[in-house]
């Protein structure tokens, strides 16, 4: 995991003295690649974990939650921080100083991975003070919408548009075929997301004893109305 951090280190230390909105195209893509790989190293490696919330990177890909014109990167982003600041307080402290642009990415008008990553991020940082905060009438609108599309309807829908080659395998090459099956496979992506999310959400609090507690006051308070109905009935 070192040998794979330090050369990627090395290379996303060109980007940093550049601001984030002077960047070409070309550079958002290769930064895009970059932090997709950085993400998965951070979440499969304690090593990579330390080493990445502990070095000036995590800074820098702070700075590029204000990237307006490359949305993957800014996904990237999303989970990348979401995984780095899983259970750790301190990088928890340092992103919530951007909450209210992560907020702002909660009600992005076209991007469903925006909006459903951004609402991972807000739940991961904020714990169990996120069922106090303003945003989360927000982020649960977020989660019903998009646990609501019938995904197997759009997947049919692609699917019976897609043109079939004469061997019977799906050709899926070209712009309008390429932007369905992308849409799709954001949107199954999207929906696992929100689902890991509302399981994070259920988990929070004092290990279940409030869903305990709610479960015995509700069996007591049937139990009392049993013994009224069969008091009523010998009287």
């Amino acid at each position: 995991n070192q040998d794979v951090m330090t050369p990627l280190e090395m290379f996303l230390s060109n980007y940093q003295s550049s601001p984030a909105d002077s960047l070409k195209e070309a550079d958002l893509n290769i930064l895009t690649e970059a932090v997709n790989l950085l993400w998965n190293l951070v979440e499969a490696s304690p090593t990579a974990f330390n080493l990445f919330t502990s070095s000036t990177l995590f800074d820098f890909t702070l700075s590029l939650l204000a990237v307006e014109s490359n949305v993957y990167l800014v996904v990237g982003v999303l989970s990348l921080l979401s995984a780095a600041c899983d259970q750790n307080s301190a990088a928890s402290k340092k992103v919530l100083a951007y909450q209210s642009r992560i907020e702002a990415l909660l009600s992005h008008p076209t991007s469903l991975k925006l909006r459903i990553n951004s609402a991972l991020l807000l739940a991961t940082i904020l714990e169990d003070s996120i069922f106090e905060s303003p945003v989360f009438p927000s982020l649960v609108q977020t989660l019903d919408s998009t646990l609501r599309t019938d995904v197997r309807k759009q997947i049919c829908d692609w699917s019976s548009s897609a043109p079939v080659s004469e061997d019977m395998e799906m050709e899926v090459e070209g712009g309008q075929d390429d932007q369905n099956l992308k849409e799709c496979e954001d949107q199954l992506s999207s929906q696992q997301t929100a689902l890991e999310i509302l399981t994070n959400l259920c988990s929070l609090g004092e290990d279940g004893d409030n869903w305990e507690n709610v479960e015995s006051e509700e069996e007591d308070e049937a139990d009392v109305g049993d013994e009224m109905e069969g008091e009523g009935v010998q009287n």
